[in-house]
């Protein structure tokens, strides 16, 4: 009676011991490609590659740019005055995206190139007044030359008056037969009202030729390069201040780094970013060749040296029928956390060998395209 109820225990032991068995043979038949989590291998699906598989990531090359806003000195946080671009867009390098707000910078422009436009016209004026110095030296020795000219008739008209007038009172005789005395010559000269005027203009033109004279050294004294330099300098300075409210208007705007397509504007007037924003404004993907980052953990690096410079296969990880041909163009020399996903931000990432596999075509006909971002499997074998 014991050995009946002992059957049922002894044929469910011998029927576990025999699916073990018969799982170890199929699994020593078939291929297997081995996960990058270090967990159990998976069985090669129907149909698709066989070989050493990991995870990868599809990129770019040049990669996918996430932009977030610039950062201005001395503007703690910007807000967004306008977007300039929609998703799906196509951009070229240097191609304003977004633009901020710059609270009064445009004003301050706007006084500095009215300021270059006054400083532009002292330099024409300096130049010109440099231009017409010649003139001006040659119009004041005119001038003195003229008054020379009529210092000196005044004073031959003074002197022969003078021998007239002195021939006169020489021959008067107002008393009898004598002669003025030299106190009546004197009183006459005096009184003279002829002789008065003429001495007078002779003293006016001798000081206005001392004054013509004066003007002449002075003028011959200018510095005629300093008042051009000094303009000249002024325009310097006036566009310096330009360039620099130019430089600082620019920094308020979001530049394409690289030529692509837009992907999630996020960005949207009236919304303020800081240095603590964490949400981009939006993201640009260069139209390059597409290549995979596989990430090989330990376990498995040293079985990829093989592959070097050679064929590999990259595959749908949902349908590995779906399969890329591409070249493993390079092997890593460091382990790093990953590239991509929130791994990258845990305390302890997963460190992998980052393998760099270029796609001989990402959009064969008949297949989708392979994206930037996308998760796919690598197979080191065909």
């Amino acid at each position: 009676m014991n050995r009946w109820k002992t059957l049922p225990w002894v044929l469910g032991l011998a029927l576990i011991a025999f699916s073990l068995v018969a799982a170890r043979l199929l699994n020593a038949d078939t291929p297997v490609n081995h996960g990058a989590g270090g967990g159990p291998p998976r069985v090669a699906a129907p149909g698709g590659p066989i070989g050493l598989t990991v995870l990868g990531i599809v990129d770019s090359s040049p990669g996918v740019v996430k932009l977030d806003a610039p950062a201005v000195m001395g503007m703690p946080a910007l807000t967004v005055s306008k977007v300039l671009v929609n998703e799906g867009d196509t951009v070229e390098v240097g191609q304003v995206l977004v633009e901020f707000d710059s609270g009064g910078l445009k004003h301050q422009l706007t006084q500095a190139q009215k300021k270059l436009i006054a400083a532009q016209w002292a330099v024409a004026s300096a130049n010109a007044a440099k231009d017409d110095f010649p003139n001006k030296l040659e119009a004041q020795n005119r001038s003195v030359t003229a008054a020379e000219d009529l210092l000196k008739h005044a004073e031959g008209v003074l002197a022969r008056y003078k021998e007239d007038f002195e021939r006169v009172l020489q021959a008067t005789k107002p008393f009898s037969d004598k002669p003025l005395t030299e106190e009546d010559k004197e009183r006459r000269r005096g009184t003279d009202e002829r002789l008065n005027q003429l001495t007078a203009t002779v003293i006016e033109l001798k000081a206005r030729l001392d004054g013509e004279r004066i003007k002449l050294r002075q003028l011959k004294a200018l510095p005629i390069e300093a008042p051009v330099q000094q303009a000249s300098a002024e325009v310097d300075v006036v566009q310096a201040t330009i360039k620099q409210a130019e430089a600082q208007l620019e920094a308020f705007k979001l530049k394409a780094l690289v030529a692509g397509t837009v992907e999630q504007v996020l960005a949207e007037a009236g919304k303020t970013y800081g240095p603590t924003s964490r949400e981009p404004l939006l993201w640009v993907v260069p139209p390059g060749k597409r290549v995979v980052r596989a990430e090989v953990e330990a376990e498995f690096a040293q079985k990829i040296e093989a592959y070097r410079g050679k064929a590999v296969t990259v595959c749908d990880p949902h349908n590995p029928a779906v399969t890329y041909p591409g070249v493993l163009t390079r092997i890593g020399t460091a382990f790093l956390p990953k590239r991509f996903g929130a791994d990258a931000l845990a305390a302890n990432p997963t460190r992998v060998l980052e393998c760099t596999v270029e796609v001989t075509d990402p959009a064969p006909p008949g297949k989708p395209p392979l994206r930037p971002g996308q998760q796919v499997r690598v197979v080191f074998g065909q």
